[in-house]
Parts: structure tokens; C-alpha cells; sequence
């Protein structure tokens, strides 16, 4: 499942969630481990957009 077939208010809540736990890691407010789950989070949300996913799939072509 990508964050395409998400509702928009899922992805927009889970981005906003984790912002505020980037915040918060910042200040000292929550655990590395919440750190570590964001970056996490941002990471699947980069490798679903079209354009990685666009150069994802011209290195294949190029590979076969």
C-alpha cells in the first residue's frame, strides 16, 4: 500500500504528528527513538513520490 491510497487527512495527521515529534526531539522532549521513527516516516514518504519513484524506475530500464 503507497500514501497515495491513504486518505489525505491520514497522511496530512501522521505528517503533522511527526513534526511536532521532530520539535520535540529538538528540545530535548521526547526519546532518540522518536527521532529515529521520524526520520523513518519522511524516509518511506521521499521514496513514494513520483520522482523517486520516476528515477527509481528509469535505473531499472537502464539496468536490464
Amino acid at each position: 500500500m503507497s500514501f497515495d491510497q491513504l486518505d489525505p487527512a491520514v497522511v496530512r495527521a501522521g505528517d503533522i504528528f511527526f513534526i511536532a515529534v521532530v520539535l520535540g526531539a529538538l528540545v530535548d522532549f521526547l526519546p532518540s527513538l522518536a527521532t529515529v521513527l521520524t526520520v523513518v516516516w519522511m524516509a518511506i514518504r521521499i521514496w513514494e513520490t513520483r520522482t523517486v519513484q520516476g528515477i527509481i524506475a528509469r535505473l531499472r530500464r537502464r539496468m536490464k
